[in-house]
């Protein structure tokens, strides 16, 4: 069944700290929990880390025809992938959740040292927090749906914005999209740096998506100027 699927993740080491230890193990619960399904990470060097760039770097090394765009810091229940994938054939894509849970930190570090499997021993430390107006994190695709889109929009400078630009071109060329009342369970890591101070940018070239949500011609000409700017 995961034979068709590429998980694609964005990723930023923080040199052999506790998030990298959470990506190794949750690169560990896919291998046991996802048998045949192909990782493809998307670690950049570059500064300052963008992660539209990360995840098209991804994709560059799929070699399924499904895609899984994935959060390095999540894990979910096996079937609500199959569950995803069947729903491929009447919808243009999937967001499989509603609702996360949030280990902390010391409940993070606890599952780190069990064996990867599903549901983990560890129980959630406080209620599911409302994900419905989340966009990314994860998401389930066919790649001739990505490809439509251009994959992500690059201008896009660290974190923020992204995953919105990103849902309002698939909306648009290959939509409808379907959300599914389940829930994901986020593992801990420090927090980043700080705000990006690239946000500002980033949710005007949003605005600039979504004011053309919709509009056919008008979301291919924005996606367009990606490879004219670099020209």
């Amino acid at each position: 069944m995961y034979t068709q699927v590429s998980v694609l993740i964005p990723y930023m080491s923080d040199e052999g700290g506790l998030r990298d230890a959470s990506f190794n193990w949750v690169c560990r619960f896919y291998e046991a929990l996802f048998p045949g399904i192909q990782l493809c990470i998307g670690e950049l060097a570059d500064e300052p880390f963008s992660r539209s760039k990360a995840i098209n770097t991804a994709a560059r090394q799929a070699k399924r025809d499904i895609f899984v765009i994935a959060d390095s810091d999540l894990i979910f229940a096996p079937w609500l992938l199959g569950k995803s994938m069947s729903l491929l054939d009447h919808y243009g894509w999937v967001i499989p959740y509603n609702r996360i849970h949030r280990l902390s930190r010391s409940s993070t570090e606890v599952l780190l040292g069990q064996r990867p499997k599903w549901p983990p021993d560890i129980m959630p430390d406080q209620a599911p927090e409302n994900a419905r107006r989340y966009t990314g994190g994860l998401t389930v695709l066919k790649r001739t749906a990505f490809e439509a889109v251009q994959g992500f929009d690059e201008r896009f400078i660290g974190w923020g914005a992204e995953d919105d630009a990103f849902a309002c071109s698939l909306d648009t060329l290959s939509g409808p999209r379907i959300r599914l009342d389940e829930a994901l369970t986020h593992l801990w890591h420090p927090p980043g740096s700080g705000s990006n101070p690239n946000y500002a940018n980033n949710y005007a070239l949003f605005l600039r998506y979504w004011e053309v949500r919709g509009n056919v011609g008008g979301t291919r000409r924005l996606i367009a100027e990606r490879t004219a700017g670099s020209r």
